[in-house]
């Protein structure tokens, strides 16, 4: 799986608006000044995992992950969602932060404490929940939370009780700023 985009959770025809993948090929681009949506309101849910750029980092030399979400255009919400194996997320420790836009990790390579300058808030609450958990619409507070996990998990092609997830939310990010997840694995 490398670009999936949840069209039942998103803004219909929104696929029009894709502009390609960043430079470093881990993110993708949206132009919402595109038609159909040439800048309106929009939802847009996706999807993104590259076996190159994310290895196993229990087994690998890289020992940070780093998940994210940028925003460069303004919005009402934008919720971050990872789901990580079990076995793997006991190796780890999982820090989450907001970043200027322009601020790239694969750049900075270092620990989410050593970019401590760089953050706008001091962190995101993250939140945790069980993929296997039923009601997740009503725990989480998040429409459709539910059928999205249960697609996920379809794409996946795995057991729902091998993952634990964990999700940020936030009510009118900062424009022009990025949600970040890091994921430790250097204990």
């Amino acid at each position: 799986m490398n670009n999936l985009l949840f069209e039942d959770f998103s803004t219909p025809n929104i696929a029009r608006c894709f502009a390609g993948i960043g430079s470093l090929g881990n993110n993708l681009i949206y132009n919402h000044l595109l038609e159909p949506i040439d800048g309106k309101k929009f939802d847009i849910t996706l999807a993104f995992g590259e076996t190159k750029t994310q290895g196993n980092p229990v087994k690998g030399n890289h020992k940070i992950i780093c998940q994210s979400m940028n925003l460069r255009s303004p919005a009402k919400r934008g919720i971050l969602l990872t789901m990580i194996e079990k076995d793997l997320d006991k190796h780890g420790t999982l820090h989450a932060g907001c970043y200027p836009a322009s601020m790239k990790a694969q750049e900075a390579g270092q620990n989410p404490e050593e970019l401590w300058s760089d953050r706008i808030l001091d962190a995101p609450e993250i939140k945790l929940f069980n993929p296997d958990n039923e009601n997740l619409n009503m725990k989480c507070g998040i429409e459709d939370f539910d059928e999205l996990v249960s697609q996920a998990m379809t794409i996946l092609d795995d057991d729902i009780s091998n993952y634990v997830g964990y999700y940020v939310d936030v009510e009118y990010p900062l424009w022009l700023t990025t949600e970040r997840f890091y994921f430790d694995f250097r204990r």
